[in-house]
């Protein structure tokens, strides 16, 4: 759960929150011809929205690359070069190797970081100037982004907006992605209501009707952030129960301790050993049993995280990666010295309570 939150606090630093996205019902359906897009009217028309600095057009669709023999279907992203920088920098992409796509680069492509890695996408990693084929027509690769985290983006490739409609001129000019970058100073999320509701009656739609969203990317952060927090709170609640579980082990355990040391309790009241000193000796052990076994547990739950993480990243998700602070570590020993102690209250105040002769003529 650290580690998403992380990673998702990472990308919003990176991309900003000076952006908003705008796009078709079909944006996540990458479908061969969209039954729902953004035309070149519409497009133009926002552009023109006071707020909107910058703005560019993306195809989104499913593509055929090849090389050789081995054939795969990978997303496809068409962009405008001389957009690369508003692109890479919404879409949190550094150039890993080679470069970017230049303005008349029409039979270039960057591929996403899966492809230069082996028997990720292909067989043998791609390398740099190597030609393969995008729906059967020869292209160069002049560049590989770094890895984002999560398969479906790192096997992306990218091409121009002209070469995609060279490749698919059914799609021609039903975008699917519109990235916008707002003046200094404006509030992105407000922009968004703004460019919603004016392009609404420019498409005369009724309200619930839009056939796009629009979106600021402090709103979908703000989303994805409510859905992690749900996935927090079931992990929570699993680690309620087991805290459930362990505290009733804890007080059968030492229930166990105070019935087998019932003599020696007999021996330290006759001392001059006082109820407390009783209570204290047993809360006392109970605190030691805590310690040691949050450190063991903490030791291992950073080893299966761990392994875990290097499991997700090989698969390509290393935004699954688990992230481990001092302060966790700290919290977890010292929440289960706080269970154990609570957990062995009543067993030590009824070993406090035990009259000294009944303690000695117990055996």
């Amino acid at each position: 759960g650290m580690g998403i939150n992380n990673y998702i606090e990472t990308v919003g630093e990176e991309a900003g929150t000076d952006k908003i996205f705008l796009y078709s019902l079909n944006a996540e359906q990458v479908q061969s011809v969209p039954s729902y897009y953004l035309s070149e009217d519409e497009i133009k028309f926002v552009s023109n929205i006071n707020g909107v600095k910058d703005i560019t057009r993306m195809y989104v669709r499913a593509s055929e690359i090849g090389i050789g023999k081995e054939i795969r279907w990978v997303p496809l992203f068409g962009y405008e070069p001389e957009k690369s920088d508003l692109v890479e920098e919404a879409f949190t992409l550094d150039v890993m190797k080679g470069r970017s796509l230049k303005k008349n680069d029409l039979n270039k492509v960057v591929l996403g970081h899966s492809f230069s890695v082996e028997n990720r996408v292909f067989n043998d990693p791609i390398f740099i100037g190597q030609k393969i084929s995008i729906q059967n027509v020869p292209m160069r690769v002049v560049g590989f982004f770094s890895e984002i985290g999560n398969p479906s983006d790192d096997r992306s490739i990218y091409i121009s907006t002209k070469k995609v409609e060279e490749l698919f001129p059914k799609n021609k000019g039903k975008y699917t992605y519109s990235l916008i970058k707002t003046v200094p100073g404006t509030n992105a999320s407000l922009l968004a209501g703004t460019i919603k509701e004016k392009l609404r009656k420019y498409n005369n739609q009724e309200s619930g009707e839009e056939d796009f969203t629009v979106q600021s990317f402090e709103d979908a952060v703000e989303a994805f952030s409510s859905i992690i927090n749900l996935f927090n709170a079931v992990v929570v609640t699993i680690g309620a129960i087991s805290m459930i579980v362990a505290a009733v082990n804890i007080t059968n355990t030492m229930f166990t301790s105070v019935l087998e040391r019932t003599k020696e309790i007999g021996i330290m009241k006759s001392i001059g050993g006082t109820n407390f000193d009783i209570f204290k000796i047993f809360l006392y052990e109970a605190s030691i049993l805590g310690l040691f076994g949050g450190i063991i547990g903490s030791l291992l739950g950073f080893l299966i995280s761990r392994t875990a993480g290097v499991i997700l990243v090989n698969f390509g998700f290393s935004s699954l990666k688990p992230l481990f602070t001092l302060e966790l570590a700290f919290f977890c020993v010292l929440f289960a010295i706080l269970v154990s102690v609570v957990s062995s209250i009543i067993p030590a105040f009824k070993a406090s309570k035990q009259k000294p002769v009944d303690s000695l003529r117990y055996e």
